[in-house]
């Protein structure tokens, strides 16, 4: 997204150059679908529908970033860009572990709203940063009320991830995860705590 910084570090591109940053990726994905292979059809298609998704959804943002009207919602942004990926996280890896398509599903679903909830912490410190808009942001900056629509996205994301998992025996571990990760990044990028809900 020609960022040069990203969470106040050099970007990747920046520390090592286009070109190595262009070649990385692929080499990088290869290796993934090489090893994602070795689990199987089911596991190796929801990787590539995953990998399908977010490079869709990187192009949707960056085409918005520069301009282009692209007809598509913030919410749907931030579940292609980033939830799809999250998605993918958690359903393959209950699905290696239990074999069990149903709590793979749920899981993923589980995945897809943390996702969510990510990609809007991620825009809302972004908001208030100097690096170069995102199409997100863009997509946040322009409707009336940005700001307060990204809270309620962010609150209905966190709800529907545990409502995902609100069936397990023993949900604490997905509520301790969604707990460690989103608080993390608060205290990381300095938002608020008070966006979450513990």
């Amino acid at each position: 997204d020609n960022s040069t910084y990203r969470r106040g570090r050099p970007a990747f591109w920046k520390a090592y150059g286009l070109n190595v940053a262009v070649v990385i990726p692929h080499v990088m994905i290869s290796l993934a679908l090489s090893i994602l292979s070795s689990y199987g059809l089911k596991v190796l298609r929801k990787a590539i529908k995953s990998w399908e998704r977010a490079a869709l959804g990187q192009l949707i943002d960056t085409l918005i970033a520069s301009g282009e009207p692209m007809g598509v919602k913030y919410d749907e942004l931030a579940a292609l860009k980033t939830g799809s990926v999250f998605e993918a996280a958690c359903y393959i890896g209950a699905y290696l572990a239990s074999k069990d398509h149903s709590l793979a599903e749920s899981l993923g679903r589980y995945g897809l709203n943390l996702g969510v909830a990510y990609q809007v912490l991620d825009d809302l410190a972004g908001m208030s940063g100097s690096e170069e808009d995102s199409g997100s942001l863009v997509l946040l900056r322009k409707v009336k009320e940005g700001e307060s629509m990204a809270k309620r996205l962010l609150k209905e994301s966190i709800n529907s991830a545990l409502s995902s998992v609100t069936f397990l025996e023993d949900s604490e571990p997905f509520v301790e995860l969604m707990r460690t990760v989103l608080t993390g990044f608060v205290v990381k990028s300095g938002l608020a705590s008070s966006l979450l809900p513990w």
